[in-house]
């Protein structure tokens, strides 16, 4: 037989993947092989690990540093390392994170109180549009009853840029009737989407054959009624009586009340 090997093979369970433990006989030859290499078979490698190691003593740490005269740090330099590792620790603070990164609009009104985060008004949003929504949705109650809280008015008026804008120009002049000091802002906010409101139906309502096509548009004819109501509250009484008019001859111009008695919200809002 010939001279024994330097080294062993240990096996692995080749099922389960795992090493056997290593036996007496196994751990006695590492250490004898190890005794008759010597330090003479030290590769060059390991000589200049030491001498990196001893150049570089002065950052050792621990039980790593090499003897000599011990370094005291002082109670500024602890300070100033715990501090050190404190930041390294900590994780990024997400409001610095967000102020760094250019959000879209729509992301930065989710932090905010917006009534409208989503931007899915059908008109464009602003401030005071939004605080007129806001009020709508919490405070407004014009002649509510229990039923309108199965059929709502606002999700039917976000189906229409016509009925949301006189929604709103209601709501302001609501708001301002019901506070003993109104908000300049929000009451010229409701004339502005009055004027809009005129200016989409004078449109709609230009020629005859527009005409017909827009009374079998039940949202016109909710934003006609809902503007009546507006300037019957600004007290233009003559205007709401002009606006009332014209809803009746789109009514008699579509065949008559029967057109429109499934659509509750639409009566309710023509009745009151």
């Amino acid at each position: 037989m010939g001279s024994e090997s330097d080294y062993k093979f240990i096996t692995v369970n080749t099922v389960r993947g795992t090493f056997q433990p290593a036996t007496k006989a196994i751990r006695s030859h590492a250490i004898r092989t190890a005794i008759q290499r010597g330090e003479s078979e030290l590769g060059a490698s390991t000589a200049l690990i030491s001498q990196g190691t001893i150049k570089g003593k002065a950052h050792l740490r621990g039980r790593f540093r090499l003897g000599g005269t011990a370094v005291v740090k002082s109670k500024n330099q602890k300070n100033q390392r715990r501090k050190d590792i404190t930041e390294l620790d900590a994780p990024p603070d997400l409001s610095d994170l967000l102020a760094q990164a250019s959000l879209p609009p729509w992301v930065q009104r989710l932090g905010s109180d917006s009534a409208d985060p989503f931007n899915t008004l059908p008109i464009p949003n602003s401030p005071s549009v939004d605080a007129l929504v806001r009020y709508f949705t919490t405070r407004f109650n014009l002649n509510s009853t229990k039923t309108d809280s199965t059929r709502p008015w606002f999700p039917y008026a976000m189906q229409s840029a016509l009925v949301l804008r006189t929604t709103l120009a209601l709501t302001a002049e609501f708001l301002a009737a019901s506070m003993p000091s109104p908000d300049l802002t929000l009451q010229r906010e409701g004339y502005l989407q009055k004027g809009e409101v005129i200016r989409m139906l004078r449109s709609r309502l230009e020629s005859q054959e527009t005409a017909k096509r827009a009374s079998d548009d039940l949202s016109v004819l909710a934003g006609v009624s809902t503007l009546s109501s507006v300037e019957a509250f600004q007290g233009h009484f003559a205007a709401a009586e002009t606006h009332l008019t014209g809803l009746h001859a789109m009514i008699m111009l579509r065949g008559g009340p029967d057109t429109i008695k499934r659509d509750y919200i639409l009566c309710r809002s023509i009745n009151w």
